[in-house]
């Protein structure tokens, strides 16, 4: 409360709510999708999608992503339709995707791979919300998404970090 306030006197404003959900969901992912680590050549792809979905790119901190960490895709049809930085790390990972299912399929993929996911779910979104509490994941805590200028809703599903 006290850095929603000292934020907020500062002249951040609030665009939405976040909450941290870790744990297995324990939901069977469809074979119409593919879980892999992303590679090099992946980031072109996850450039466009951060485009798509957010109107800006996160590159430079994706490909450096890449040497420290275990970013992950999800394949659909070939294509990439949705990315995580880190399934555990949540404080510095973000999750990028075209649908819902996409996101609940990245989330299920993450989860089979490293045994347990964490990450922060737009409450807003409330049938994903509802959908990671059915599959198992449970709620840790809240989370206030703060900006300062100019702001534009995801067009997509968007997952932030904290220290971006």
């Amino acid at each position: 409360m006290q850095s929603l306030s000292l934020y907020s006197s500062l002249g951040f404003e609030t665009k939405d709510i976040y909450v941290l959900c870790s744990g297995a969901p324990q939901d069977i992912l469809d074979p119409v999708y593919e879980i892999r680590p992303m590679q090099r050549n992946d980031l072109q792809a996850c450039e466009a999608l951060q485009m798509a979905v957010l109107g800006f790119t996160r590159i430079n901190e994706l490909a450096g992503s890449l040497a420290a960490g275990c970013p992950l895709v999800l394949e659909r049809a070939g294509k990439i339709a949705a990315y995580i930085v880190s399934p555990l790390a949540w404080v510095g990972s973000h999750a990028v995707s075209e649908t819902q299912a996409d996101l609940q399929s990245l989330i299920l993929g993450a989860a089979q791979i490293s045994k347990e996911v964490a990450i922060l779910l737009p409450i807003r979104a409330a049938s994903l919300f509802k959908w990671a509490l059915a599959s198992g994941l449970r709620a840790v805590r809240p989370c206030t998404l703060m900006t300062v200028g100019a702001y534009s809703d995801p067009g997509g599903r968007y997952c932030p970090s904290i220290v971006y």
